[in-house]
């Protein structure tokens, strides 16, 4: 039964993480939910959602009430990941304050049940990586629209994060074209973000790198998810 599932979608792409969304919505695709910024009653039409808090967003929102809000959200039935959430550099938000919230929505999915992070992270992998270390929950971490260097991704993959890869991978002179080659398949997933790109041509553009065929690097994606949901 299992492999008969997998078998039926594998000629689907599943689109790991994608922004501002209308009708209609795709069984295959997680959608992000950006807490404190957009409408909270689009996320109930949602197949499936993530929902966090965002660090740009903390300088502008009631973080109180958004986290109210999070633990509402994270209970809901649709809702199978955290995020994005994280720590940015490139930001003029205090870095321990973005720390500390981050720390309070990692609790929030604890108590929810929620084992699958998305992490937003600009300049920030060796905070991220301590923050990995510290905390003792069995959470998978995804970075998203990761675009990191050879060096970078191997020491990533040491310390068991997953990864994400979006319309970067369509840009010859981006990092991930050839840090691609040293993240194992089984922790790979692809995306569409917020860009207009179509995530079959993402997917295919891996293929291309990867000398894989398109059909077993769908397959591929369709079990991590798979295995994320219920292992």
């Amino acid at each position: 039964f299992y492999f008969s599932i997998l078998l039926y979608l594998c000629f689907m792409y599943f689109n790991f993480h994608k922004h501002k969304s209308k009708a209609p919505f795709s069984p295959q695709t997680l959608y992000n939910h950006r807490l404190g910024i957009e409408d909270s009653s689009q996320a109930k039409d949602y197949p499936l959602f993530s929902a966090g808090i965002h660090p740009w967003d903390l300088n502008s929102i009631n973080i109180s009430k958004t986290l109210e809000e999070l633990k509402m959200q994270l209970q809901q039935p649709n809702c199978i990941a955290l995020g994005e959430c994280g720590l940015d550099k490139s930001i003029a938000t205090d870095l321990e304050d973005q720390k500390e919230i981050f720390r309070k929505q990692l609790a929030l999915a604890k108590k929810s049940g929620i084992r699958v992070l998305i992490i937003h992270c600009i300049k920030a992998y060796g905070e991220i990586i301590k923050e990995k270390d510290r905390c003792k929950e069995n959470f998978y971490w995804v970075l998203h629209g990761y675009n990191g260097s050879k060096a970078l991704t191997q020491e990533l993959v040491k310390k068991g994060f997953y990864f994400s890869l979006g319309h970067l991978l369509l840009n010859p002179k981006s990092k991930i074209t050839t840090s691609l080659a040293y993240i194992p398949l089984k922790r790979l997933f692809f995306e569409t973000d917020e860009y207009r790109v179509e995530i079959e041509s993402i997917y295919k553009k891996a293929g291309e790198f990867l000398s894989l065929d398109l059909l077993v690097l769908k397959k591929q994606v369709k079990e991590n998810w798979f295995l994320l949901q219920i292992e």
